[in-house]
C-alpha cells in the first residue's frame, strides 16, 4: 500500500500561510548558501595544502643533493610521494569545485529565478482580491443606502397622495424623485452584483496562483533536497578517493546521506509549520430586501426579490455553459493523454473546481433570496444542501456578512448535487370560485428558465450550449504552441475568446480547436454581451 504524503498546496493557507511557506523556502536557500560557502572554503584549503606540498617537494629535491646512495633513492621516492599527494589534493580541489560547489551555485540561481515571478503573482493576485473584497463591501453599503432612500421617497409620495392637499406640481416633483431613486438603486444593485462576481473571480485567481506556486515550490524543495543528497554523496566519494583513514567517517556520512528523504522532509514541514488546509470563504450577497426588520414595502420587496432571483438564474445558466466548455476540454484530454502534460492536466482540473466554486456561490445566493421570497409568500422554506455551509458574521461596520464555507474537497461534489435545482417563478394569486386565493407553487427549473433572457450568439463552428464567448480577437504575431493545450497562431487568424485566464494568457476557439494563447499576441476587435 503506497503512502500518501502531505503536500504544500494542502497545508499553507490561512492569513499567514504563504508568508510562512516563503520563509521556509528562503530558509532552505540560506542553508544552500552556507553549504556553498563551506565547500568553497574546503576547496581553498585543498588548494593551499597542494601549494604547501609542492613547496615541500621543491625543498626536498634541493635536500637530495646532500645525500647519496640508497638514501638518495629513498629520498627520491619521498619527493615523488609529495608530488603525488599534491596532485591528488589538486584533483580533490577541482572535484570539490566542479562536482559540489558549481552545481549548488547553478541550482540556487535557477531556483531564485523561478521562484520570484511565482511569488510576485501570488502577492499581486492577493492584493487584487483584497481590493475587490473592500470594493464589494462599499457597493453593498451603497446599494442598501439607495434602497432606503427610495423607500423614504415612495413613502413620502404615498402620504402626499393620501392627503390630497398637495398640488399636482408637488406630486410630480416627488414622483420624479422616486424614478430617479429607483434608477439609482438599479444601478447600485447591478454594481453590487457585478462586484460580487468580480470578487469571487479574483479570489479564485489568487487561489489558482497560490496552488501553482505551492506546486512549483514543492518541486523546487524536492530538487533542493535531492541536490544536497547528491552533493553529500559526491563529497564522501571524493574523500574516500584519497583518505583511507577517513573511511569510517565517509561511511557514516554516506549512510546519513542515504537516509535523506525529500518526501519525509516535506511532510515534516507540513506537520510542524503548516498553517492549515484551504478553507474557502465565499462572500455572498446580502440584499436589503432580505432584512425582514426594515420598513420596505412588501410588494416592492417581493418584486425586487423576483427580479434578483431571475438575474441570478441567468448568471447560473451562463456559468453552466462555460463549465460545459471546460468539461469538454477535460474529456478530450482524457481521451488523448499523450497530448497534455501533468501541469496542463492539473490546470484543467483546477478550472473545473473554479467553475464549480463559482456556481456554488451563485446558487447559494439564489437559495438565500429564494428562502426570503418563499417566506414572504408564506411558502415552506426550500431545502438546499447549501444551508449547512452558509454562515454569518459582522464586518467592521457591524453589518451582517454572509459567507459560503464549502470544504475544498466538497466543492465539485456539492455543485453536482444541486444540478437541475428548482428555480423561482414569481407566484400569482388566482381567485377561485369562492372568492379565495390559490396558494402559489414553485415550477420546475426547466419551466422557469424558459422565461429568462436567452443568449443567441452565433459564433461559427461551435455549439453555443458548450461555450460562452467573451469577445473575438485577431492575431498580430506568429506564435508556435509549446504545450499540447496551446494554440499555434499566425497573423490574420480570428479567435473567439472563451476565458481571459489572466493578463498574459487567454483561452479561445480557433477553427474548432480550443486552447490557450498569449494575450499580447492578439488584438480584441469585437466584444460580446
Amino acid at each position: 500500500m503506497s503512502v500518501q504524503y502531505q503536500m504544500f498546496e494542502d497545508n499553507f493557507w490561512s492569513e499567514n500561510g504563504f508568508d510562512e511557506l516563503r520563509r521556509l523556502m528562503k530558509q532552505g536557500s540560506d542553508f544552500v548558501k552556507e553549504v556553498m560557502s563551506i565547500l568553497h572554503e574546503r576547496s581553498e584549503m585543498e588548494k593551499k595544502y597542494t601549494n604547501n606540498l609542492l613547496q615541500l617537494s621543491k625543498k626536498a629535491k634541493k635536500a637530495n643533493s646532500l645525500t647519496v646512495g640508497s638514501l638518495s633513492e629513498v629520498w627520491d621516492k619521498f619527493v615523488e610521494s609529495l608530488e603525488s599527494e599534491a596532485e591528488m589534493h589538486k584533483n580533490q580541489m577541482l572535484e570539490l569545485q566542479q562536482q559540489c560547489y558549481t552545481p549548488l551555485k547553478n541550482f540556487l540561481e535557477n531556483k531564485i529565478r523561478q521562484r520570484k515571478p511565482l511569488e510576485q503573482a501570488v502577492e499581486r493576485n492577493k492584493k487584487t482580491y483584497q481590493d475587490r473584497f473592500s470594493d464589494q463591501l462599499k457597493y453593498k453599503r451603497t446599494a442598501h443606502s439607495r434602497c432606503r432612500e427610495l423607500e423614504q421617497t415612495l413613502d413620502q409620495l404615498e402620504v402626499l397622495r393620501r392627503r390630497g392637499t398637495a398640488t399636482e406640481k408637488e406630486v410630480a416633483k416627488v414622483d420624479q424623485k422616486c424614478r430617479k431613486s429607483e434608477e439609482s438603486l438599479l444601478k447600485s444593485d447591478r454594481e453590487y452584483k457585478d462586484s460580487n462576481i468580480k470578487t469571487e473571480e479574483t479570489r479564485l485567481c489568487w487561489e489558482s496562483s497560490m496552488y501553482r506556486c505551492c506546486r512549483h515550490l514543492e518541486s523546487l524543495e524536492h530538487t533542493r533536497l535531492e541536490e544536497l543528497t547528491d552533493i553529500f554523496q559526491k563529497y564522501s566519494q571524493i574523500l574516500l578517493s584519497i583518505v583511507t583513514p577517513l573511511q569510517e567517517t565517509c561511511d557514516e556520512l554516506t549512510e546519513s546521506a542515504n537516509l535523506v528523504s525529500a518526501d519525509r522532509d516535506i511532510e515534516f514541514l507540513c506537520q510542524n509549520y503548516g498553517t492549515g488546509p484551504n478553507n474557502p470563504e465565499q462572500l455572498l450577497l446580502d440584499t436589503y430586501e432580505e432584512e425582514v426588520n426594515n420598513s420596505m414595502n412588501s410588494e416592492r420587496r417581493e418584486s425586487s426579490l423576483d427580479r434578483k432571483i431571475q438575474d441570478l438564474e441567468v448568471d447560473i445558466d451562463r456559468k453552466e455553459k462555460e463549465k460545459k466548455g471546460v468539461e469538454t476540454l477535460s474529456v478530450a484530454y482524457e481521451k488523448t493523454p499523450d497530448f497534455i502534460d501533468e501541469q496542463g492536466a492539473a490546470d484543467v482540473t483546477r478550472q473545473l473546481i473554479d467553475a464549480n466554486a463559482m456556481l456554488n456561490m451563485l446558487k447559494a445566493n439564489h437559495f438565500k433570496l429564494l428562502n426570503a421570497r418563499s417566506e414572504l409568500s408564506s411558502l415552506p422554506s426550500p431545502d438546499s444542501p447549501y444551508s449547512e455551509f452558509i454562515t454569518t458574521r459582522r464586518d467592521r461596520q457591524g453589518q451582517v456578512m454572509s459567507l459560503l464555507c464549502v470544504p475544498i474537497n466538497q466543492i465539485s461534489e456539492l455543485e453536482e448535487q444541486t444540478q437541475g435545482f428548482t428555480a423561482w417563478q414569481p407566484p400569482t394569486s388566482d381567485k377561485g370560485a369562492t372568492g379565495g386565493t390559490r396558494k402559489p407553487s414553485l415550477p420546475s427549473y426547466e419551466e422557469s428558465r424558459n422565461s429568462y433572457p436567452q443568449y443567441n450568439e452565433e459564433e461559427p463552428g461551435v455549439d453555443e450550449s458548450d461555450y460562452h464567448y467573451i469577445c473575438r480577437c485577431e492575431v498580430l504575431y506568429d506564435y508556435q504552441g509549446q504545450q499540447a493545450d496551446e494554440l499555434s497562431i499566425v497573423p490574420g487568424d480570428s479567435i473567439f475568446v472563451t476565458e481571459k485566464i489572466d493578463e498574459d494568457w487567454w483561452q479561445g476557439n480557433l477553427n474548432g480547436v480550443i486552447g490557450i494563447f498569449p494575450a499580447n499576441y492578439v488584438e480584441e476587435v469585437e466584444k460580446y454581451d
